[in-house]
């Protein structure tokens, strides 16, 4: 009867054991002012989550147990958070090239008379 326990052990174990390491390198760091829609994944401290509902403010690696804001994707492999990108200012158009000036006709005088 010794390997019931052991195997409902093992299984907690494994249950409790970090998650697999997670690409987190298009992932941005999480900000606390940020609001964060069902489905959005950041990074807190070199380790990915998922949001399971709207949430702001709710640190990931604090609200990411049973039936919290977030769930623990696993531990970041190796990679620096991204930061978030400023917006690209738009590039000032080119002015169009000035067409040629027509060339002026030429006056054909006055009619002669034949």
């Amino acid at each position: 009867m010794k390997s019931i326990p052991f195997a409902l052990s093992s299984i907690a174990a494994l249950l409790s054991a970090p998650l697999l390491a997670y690409d987190c390198s298009n992932l941005p760091e999480w900000q606390p002012e940020q609001a964060y829609s069902s489905g959005s994944e950041v990074q807190q401290q070199q380790q990915a989550f998922r949001a399971n509902w709207w949430t702001q403010g709710q640190s990931p690696q604090q609200h990411s147990g049973s039936w919290q804001e977030w769930t623990a994707l696993g531990q970041c492999e190796g990679s620096d958070p991204v930061d978030p990108v400023d917006p690209v200012d738009p590039v000032d158009p080119v002015d169009p090239v000035d067409p040629v000036d027509p060339v002026d006709p030429v006056d054909p005088g006055p009619p002669e008379d034949h």
